[in-house]
């Protein structure tokens, strides 16, 4: 075969690639209009029907709702003539929304035999506008059963709904589903949406500690994080109750369990601070070997919550560490307890531990630069704001004389 040949052939074959691709792409374009055309059509419509059933949505009505909400339009349009009528009405809107549950409850069993995209916009939909409470346990069923799916979108947007609507035991129900079904599923995002849940998030914590051990260890982290950012979050309540710190001091100080776990319960004390839980946070400052470094790292972290002669001398001691991190974390510390690098860190500052100094002056340095930076940021803004109102009452004055 001659060299013209093949260098014909893969020209061929490119053109094809040009042509299939500009193709599909052109398919794509008029896909995405009629979808939007759709959309507006079936909003406009939507509003206006929607507009005469806020005060009592009759049978019809939930019939027309039915049939529209089963494409992927129609629960677009929905969804964008909620949000407007929403902000209008809420109160009617609110009102509406009860009316028409059983409409959500009523397509359960036609979204459960549909492909995951429509799944997923199914429970994201029931999750803003469906309103019965307690709610129908045909939806429960039926997210949870969404959670056991390869798409990553149609289990976060089942959980989402589920935390939304449904009871601490159906949220520790589905979270069990997601457990053990070994999906890669983000750690940050479980400990995040278990954050949305709009109950009594104490009952939410009961339900998930009481069944605690019968999670993996990753789940278990979630729930740990999940508890540090709620119960840090009581602004001007009170604080959680004492057994739940109990419970979580004695995991952290159970040698026998993982890492990661016991790290995650010393930092829920760092946003959370108990006194009895000093000790440990002391002891493991003292980790000091090779391969127990992350304790020291975490605890020289942790105990800036804890302002006391006994955290200074435990921070001091962690700046002598091998291990940047914890030197550098110790020195984070003893800046945010307030400490005077001339006076009450003279020790470290003209001590042998060359490190030691070097990280603190480095601290000192950063934090200084910072305020530098932020107090420069605010006198531009500043700056910034009082020059436009000159040129604004110059520009009235010229226009003024003008006239």
């Amino acid at each position: 075969m001659s060299v013209q040949v093949i260098i014909g052939f893969y020209a061929i074959i490119c053109l094809m690639m040009i042509i299939f691709n500009l193709s599909y792409l052109q398919i794509e374009n008029i896909r995405n209009w009629y979808l939007s055309r759709q959309t507006m059509y079936l909003s406009k419509e939507l509003q206006e029907e929607i507009a005469r059933n806020l005060e009592f949505p009759t049978d019809e009505h939930r019939a027309m709702l039915r049939k529209k909400l089963r494409r992927l339009p129609g629960m677009e349009s929905f969804d964008y003539t909620m949000e407007q009528l929403y902000k209008d009405s809420p109160k009617a809107s609110e009102h509406y929304l009860n009316g028409i549950s059983t409409v959500f409850e009523d397509l359960v069993p036609y979204f459960s035999k549909r492909d995951q995209l429509r799944r997923a916009f199914f429970a994201a939909i029931t999750k803003r506008w469906y309103r019965a409470r307690p709610c129908n346990p045909k939806l429960i069923d039926a997210f949870t059963g969404f959670i056991d799916s390869h798409a990553l979108y149609t289990r976060q947007n089942a959980l989402e709904a589920i935390v939304e609507i449904g009871s601490p035991k159906d949220i520790s129900r589905a979270v069990h589903v997601l457990d053990s079904i070994k999906s890669e599923h983000s750690s940050r995002l479980v400990s995040e949406t278990l954050l949305m849940y709009p109950g009594d998030r104490d009952d939410l914590a009961d339900a998930l500690l009481s069944e605690f051990d019968s999670f993996s260890l990753q789940m278990r982290v979630c729930f740990i994080n999940f508890l540090r950012l709620s119960d840090s979050g009581r602004i001007g309540q009170e604080g959680a109750p004492e057994d739940r710190y109990r419970f979580i001091k004695n995991i952290m100080d159970d040698e026998e369990e993982e890492l990661d776990l016991r790290l995650a319960c010393a930092r829920y004390f760092m946003h959370n601070p108990w006194n009895p839980a000093l000790a440990t946070l002391l002891r493991f400052a003292r980790s000091d070997s090779a391969a127990l470094w992350e304790y020291a790292a975490v605890a020289a972290l942790v105990l800036a919550s804890y302002p006391c002669p006994k955290t200074v001398r435990a921070l001091k001691n962690c700046l002598r560490s091998p291990v940047y991190h914890v030197r550098f974390n110790a020195a984070q510390s003893l800046y945010k307890l307030g400490l005077d690098l001339e006076t009450d860190l003279a020790d470290m500052l003209n001590g042998p531990d060359r490190y030691a100094r070097d990280m603190l002056l480095y601290r000192w340095e950063m934090e200084k630069r910072r305020k530098e930076y932020i107090e420069r940021r605010r006198a531009q803004e500043q700056a910034e704001a009082e020059s436009t109102e000159p040129t604004a009452s110059g520009d009235a004055v010229s226009i003024g004389g003008a006239a």
